[in-house]
């Protein structure tokens, strides 16, 4: 069984289920033993000719079964085999051995009622009640003759999530999804593409979902319906004899099947996660929806852990350069504990800088091809969300041995530059170094010392040079055609008794943020170089795409709404222009402009040098031909490769197989890709989730500037909050048949009817997509222009509670609504001024 399951491969949930049950055997108390059957001369046996490999498979474990009962007759000890392949159930039972579904088998145990509720119950199937049931699905082929199918070329395997679709020639028919349709996809006039219907599912994607129980109305029914917290997910049947318990409680589902007769799947419940709206429960949710491992590090991981207490021995010192004696120090933001980097910077007796980026050594403690190596490989990264962080590594590495704390000894992984007054770099080297950080400072400390005149001590100087040489890389790398980005970012103050939030900031830029980033990039760009010039089929890299043309348009509408014309043909042309764009009336005015522009972007990705040509390797957004991530290896498995492959380079350690394999890289940067995407999308939610609870139980207002405007929305940036907000203009009303029938009449101008009180008349909304604006009587509303709104929050849907949105002012007379303050106390904005229409 371990065999086939590990040959199975390739699927994240099947490659977890196989780790599960290694863990479960190498527990020594669960008393889990492995017998080698196929190397076992009595019960290895060979394919039959027309035999499948699962049948195969089926038949040595109904042999093996036999024979454990044989071998075990003297002593009196039952043995059972438990499948959910009825076939296979029978089959053994007529060999004289005992055999249960799983169902069944728990079902017999009378002590553990509640366990019948963990188990997925396989219904056995009844020919005659077969004949008489309604499908609402055609039947699927089995796996095997998909693969005959597949080889003669009759089916094709389509890459949507392993489905196979028949495509039947050049033909063009309405391809089905078992009754799901494919979509026949246009081409030009009169051109179709060929479509298909699927046949049959490779692999299926399912996994467990997060959602709450809909109890049945029956009193004494076990049989409920189960909400998915993923909307794209249908409601799931399931049995439970615990609804009452699971009332108000966000639970976990799994799918078991989906008969051809059913709407809806069926499946088992797993566990409860918590009570709806705690914090730890969302929080929960929010990972588990989001596929961000989270589960406590397991005992085999953390037997890779080094012994404390932790000393470094002479052979280390020989091995490594020690650097102790220099002025170096860390410099985070406020509360960091896993500090995974470091600088110094000293005067050479030439005049020059020798400047240094000191980071954590993690690949010293993580060695290939073990628990902790494969733990933080799936990981491949640390999740942030609000009020907590879900290390990539255990808390002793991530937080103690490999964090660059203050007055300790620290193994890192050095790089060095000699760098002239002009921030011109002469040379780089790396080396594995020993440190022992003088100061681990926060941005605010950093920036007192250097803005403090009276502070003149070598630390301080150190600071100030580093200060001075980033201002004039970021200068330099900016009239590259950098781009310099915006998003409103903010910090939740949260009361840790209560996890209540107390306060909303702003998130304060210092200079000396820029000058942590700027060596960082620097050491990211060496490395990138260094690796690339060594391994040029299997460096680790880094890319962001120039996005096309089309992502631009909905930018450029917006700043031409407001007169202004954003060059896009280059990254150092669309620099320039941000630059150049500024409203003196609007001091959000540019940073909104760099938030939009930063919404047009493409993703940037990990991956392999060997699977791309050089001129695909370019950064856009940081205008550099290569890059990489080289000072995060705490919270990035990426940059755990890059320190390997550096340390190879410069014979400090060995190399692997799989390390100088492009195959392998590749995969590798796809599962971290994947990993990263999750985390960042897990963060935002928790942004949002967190926001949405400090506004929970009251009605507030904010100033806002409008960001994209739709036919029958407005989007708006509310600084106060660093949340972007949707404020809806057809929420209380659908417009009628006639109404649209006219709205085409009208070419580029669109009508929205607001149902309103009898006695106000109904405000009518005219959105013109080509100008871009709302124009709702006297009042124009463009990108850009400020507007006032009341905040709410819906709880109608405990699973998705959203905040609703109302326009204060400009007053709009039967959509707008009053304001709560005293009205000396509301702004009033002009929108009604006559414009340019």
């Amino acid at each position: 069984m371990l065999h086939s399951i590990s040959a199975a491969g390739g699927a994240t949930q099947i490659l977890a289920v196989y780790k599960k049950l290694r863990d479960l055997i190498e527990e020594s108390k669960k008393k889990f033993f492995v017998f080698s059957n196929e190397h076992h001369g009595e019960c290895y046996i060979e394919r039959g000719e027309k035999e499948s490999a699962n049948d195969r498979n089926d038949r040595a474990i109904r042999i093996t079964a036999w024979w454990y009962k044989q071998h075990f007759r003297t002593t009196n000890q039952n043995i059972i085999l438990i499948t959910n392949d009825m076939a296979n159930r029978d089959k053994t039972r007529e060999m004289d051995v005992e055999s249960y579904t799983m169902y069944e088998y728990v079902s017999s145990l009378q002590s553990s009622p509640g366990l019948l509720d963990l188990v997925a119950n396989i219904e056995e199937e009844n020919e005659e009640e077969e004949g008489m049931k309604k499908y609402l699905y055609s039947p699927h082929m089995s796996l095997e003759q998909m693969r005959l199918e597949i080889k003669s070329g009759r089916l094709r395997q389509v890459c949507a999530e392993n489905i196979t679709a028949q495509l039947p020639g050049s033909q063009c028919h309405g391809g089905r999804l078992g009754e799901e349709k494919l979509c026949c996809i246009r081409q030009g006039d009169g051109e179709r593409q060929p479509t298909g219907c699927v046949v049959g599912i490779i692999r299926r994607k399912w996994r467990q979902y997060c959602g709450i129980l809909k109890k049945s109305d029956f009193a004494e029914s076990t049989r409920h319906l189960f909400i998915p917290a993923d909307k794209k997910i249908p409601f799931i049947r399931i049995e439970t004899r615990q609804a009452e318990m699971l009332q108000n409680k966000r639970i976990i589902v799994a799918i078991d099947s989906w008969p051809r007769d059913s709407r809806n799947p069926k499946g088992h419940f797993v566990r409860v996660i918590g009570i709806i709206g705690e914090t730890e429960s969302e929080n929960e949710v929010i990972l588990l929806e989001h596929d961000c491992p989270h589960t406590k590090f397991s005992e085999a991981v953390l037997n890779c852990l080094p012994k404390l207490p932790w000393l470094i021995t002479e052979k280390d010192e020989l091995e490594r350069e020690d650097l102790r004696h220099l002025d170096i120090c860390s410099v985070d933001p406020i509360g960091c504990t896993d500090i995974d980097d470091a600088l110094h910077c000293r005067e050479l007796p030439n005049g020059n800088f020798e400047v240094g980026v000191h980071i954590a050594d993690v690949s010293h403690f993580i060695r290939p091809h073990t628990a902790l190596d494969k733990e933080a490989q799936n990981r491949s990264t640390t999740v942030y969300l609000t009020n907590r962080r879900i290390d990539m590594v255990p808390d002793l590495l991530s937080s103690n041995l490999c964090s660059l704390r203050g007055n300790v000894d620290r193994f890192a992984f050095s790089v060095l530059w000699e760098i002239t007054p002009k921030a011109e770099v002469l040379s780089s080297r790396f080396r594995k170094t020993i440190i022992q950080s003088r100061a681990e400072m926060s941005y605010q400390q950093a920036q007192q010392r250097i803005d403090d005149p009276n502070m003149t001590d070598s630390l301080t100087q150190s600071l100030r040079n580093l200060n001075m040489l980033a201002k004039q890389l970021k200068s330099r790398r900016i009239n590259d055609g950098a781009l310099v980005l915006a998003s409103m970012e903010v910090k939740f103050h949260i009361d840790p008794d209560t996890d209540t939030v107390v306060d909303i900031v702003a998130k304060q830029h210092l200079e000396t943020m820029s000058m942590v980033e700027e060596f960082m990039l620097l050491a990211n760009v060496t490395s990138a170089e260094t690796t690339l010039k060594h391994f040029p089929d299997c460096a680790l890299l880094r890319r962001h795409p120039a996005p096309p043309h089309s992502n631009f348009e909905p930018l450029l509408l917006a700043a031409k709404s407001q007169d202004i014309e954003l060059d896009v043909s280059s990254n150092k042309a669309l620099a320039n222009s941000l630059d150049n764009a500024t409203r003196d009336n609007n001091p959000f005015f540019n940073s909104m402009l760099r938030i939009m522009t930063t919404r047009c972007m493409m993703q940037a990705v990990y991956f392999c040098s060997g699977t791309l040509e050089p001129g695909e390797f370019y950064h856009y957004g940081l205008a550099t031909p290569t890059y990489t991530h080289f000072t995060s290896p705490i919270r990035r498995y990426a940059d755990i490769i890059v320190h390997r492959l550096l340390a190879v380079i410069i014979e400090a350690d060995k190399t692997y197989p799989e390390l100088l394999e492009s195959k392998k890289l590749a995969e590798l940067s796809q599962h971290i890709n994947y990993r990263h995407k999750m985390a960042q999308y897990a963060g935002r939610e928790s942004s949002v989730i967190t926001a949405i609870a400090s506004l929970k139980g009251k009605v507030s207002e904010f100033e806002s500037y409008v960001l994209f405007l739709h036919k029958n929305a407005i989007q708006v940036l509310v600084p106060s909050i660093g949340q972007q907000l949707t404020l809806y203009l057809d929420s209380k009303k659908k417009p009628e048949k006639d109404d649209k029938k006219d709205d085409k009449k009208k070419g580029g101008k669109r009508a929205e009817t607001m149902e309103v009180d009898d006695d106000v008349p109904a405000p009518e909304f005219e959105f013109n997509e080509q100008e871009l604006y709302i124009k709702c009587g006297p009042v124009v509303i463009r990108p850009f222009d400020q507007l006032f709104i009341q905040v709410t929050v819906d709880s109608s849907d405990v699973q998705h509670q959203r905040v609703v949105s109302k326009l204060i002012h400009p007053v709009i007379p039967g959509f707008s609504v009053p304001s709560t303050k005293k009205d000396e106390e509301v702004p009033k904005v002009n929108l009604i001024k006559k414009r340019k229409t």
